[in-house]
């Protein structure tokens, strides 16, 4: 388990753990979503993955949506790595505007969840559709975090060059 926890870095911690773990909370305290938190390994296991989620969503989705709205011109990759290696507070950062993203998505998932809820949207859907549809928005989702992630694996190299 030491091992695990030694692993685990600080962008993990605030971009992954602490969104999933204050979501499922939220879940459990405000939208009544019951969740089995006895287990401690399960729950932050549990919490990891959820937490993946939202910023999976949070980079596809919620960043262009922002970039789109306030009109935030984004610089390319490749100088963000050439100015990350002059400055290493960049870095720091961005790992900061990464939870703050994160976290905002995580609200705006909770309030969609409140409304379906409020609203008794997903009694109108039968739960096998309901199912299935989600395990392909996930798919999806993990498909477009795959090719970004190449696409900056790649932007990587050819600064390298």
């Amino acid at each position: 388990m030491e091992k695990i926890i030694d692993k685990v870095s600080n962008y993990h911690i605030f971009n992954y753990i602490v969104p999933g773990v204050l979501f499922l909370l939220l879940c459990k305290n405000y939208l009544y979503i019951n969740l089995n938190e006895e287990k401690l390994i399960y729950f932050f296991f549990v919490a990891y993955f959820v937490g993946i989620i939202i910023s999976r969503i949070s980079s596809l989705i919620t960043e262009k949506i922002i970039y789109f709205i306030f009109k935030i011109k984004k610089e390319t990759y490749e100088d963000y790595i050439k100015s990350s290696k002059k400055d290493e507070k960049i870095e720091i950062l961005m790992q900061d505007g990464n939870m703050y993203r994160n976290l905002c998505t995580m609200l705006l998932i909770a309030v969609i969840i409140k409304i379906i809820k409020l609203f008794k949207l997903h009694l109108l859907i039968n739960r096998e559709i309901t199912i299935i549809l989600t395990f392909l928005l996930l798919i999806s989702i993990f498909v477009s975090s795959y090719i970004k992630q190449i696409k900056y694996i790649i932007s990587r190299i050819k600064a390298k060059k």
